[in-house]
């Protein structure tokens, strides 16, 4: 907002004079309670901390000459611009990781138990015989216990 916009508001939020000060919420308010800038007065029975037009003005005459309310001299710092990458950087390329199994916790179970040989595929036609409609809603270690089961039978 620039200063011949917010000459015609009567008042504004300590968000919006902060934002035309260039500095952040938390560091005006720092400001404020430091005695660089002038307290907001409050908005009526909502309490809320507002600036009215002449308390904007000396904002902005403060942020420009850099002389504080209370006549200290303050260095304001400039705001970073947004750091994007170049438009010619690469970025490094991201490690693919290998497509987990959907069985994958029940082959490791049934690796724990001693059967080192088990395959994602065995496991998968197991789990579609005892399990038609799927092992969502069944508890792992049951799972687990039914597809050993059915291992040690084909052995």
């Amino acid at each position: 907002m620039t200063v011949q916009q917010s000459s015609a508001k009567a008042a504004m939020t300590v968000t919006e004079v902060a934002a035309m000060c260039q500095l952040s919420r938390s560091r005006f308010y720092e400001l404020v309670r430091a005695g660089v800038f002038p307290k907001p007065v409050q908005n009526g029975c909502a309490k809320r901390p507002i600036y009215v037009r002449d308390q904007i003005e000396k904002c902005l005459e403060i942020r420009a000459t850099g002389v504080g309310l209370n006549n200290t001299v303050i260095v304001f710092n400039r705001r970073r611009a947004n750091r994007a990458a170049p438009a010619g950087a690469k970025r490094p390329p991201v490690a693919v990781m290998p497509k987990e199994s959907t069985y994958a916790p029940l082959v490791t179970g049934l690796k724990s138990l001693g059967m080192i040989d088990v395959t994602d595929a065995q496991v998968e036609k197991i789990v579609a015989d005892l399990f038609p409609d799927g092992i969502n809603g069944h508890d792992l270690g049951e799972v687990i216990r039914a597809v050993f089961l059915a291992l040690k039978k084909q052995q």
